[in-house]
């Protein structure tokens, strides 16, 4: 172990326990990393690309969709009369209205839904 060499530092996945510190000084992390797991794929690779829809309920989707569009009916409303972007083909302000809408910070990051 480490009671007969010596070392300035320490770079991995190093526990603090009881007899380590006792040997040696820690110091608090500098940044946090956070938690990561890597695990082995099983099954269809093919269905993996939508593994995002697990995370809510269809209802709660609905529900995700209905005020993204909402957002984007207010910005459309405050926005077509004085901005000259929301002006031009339905599907032009259609589009112009949920980039606005995707891009504003506020909203929710439905990049896939402006390329319809």
């Amino acid at each position: 172990m480490w009671t007969m060499q010596e070392y300035d530092a320490v770079v991995g996945d190093v526990a603090i326990t009881i007899a380590r510190s006792k040997l040696v000084d820690f110091t608090q992390p500098y940044t946090t990393s956070g938690l990561m797991v890597i695990v082995a794929m099983t099954g269809d690779p093919q269905g993996y690309a939508w593994a995002f829809l697990s995370l809510f309920t269809a209802a709660m989707w609905l529900v995700t969709c209905i005020f993204f569009l909402l957002t984007g009916l207010v910005i459309w409303i405050l926005e077509h009369k004085k901005n000259k972007d929301f002006r031009g083909r339905p599907k032009k302000q259609l589009v112009t209205t949920l980039w606005y809408v995707n891009n504003s910070g506020k909203g929710l990051c439905f990049t896939c839904l402006i390329y319809v």
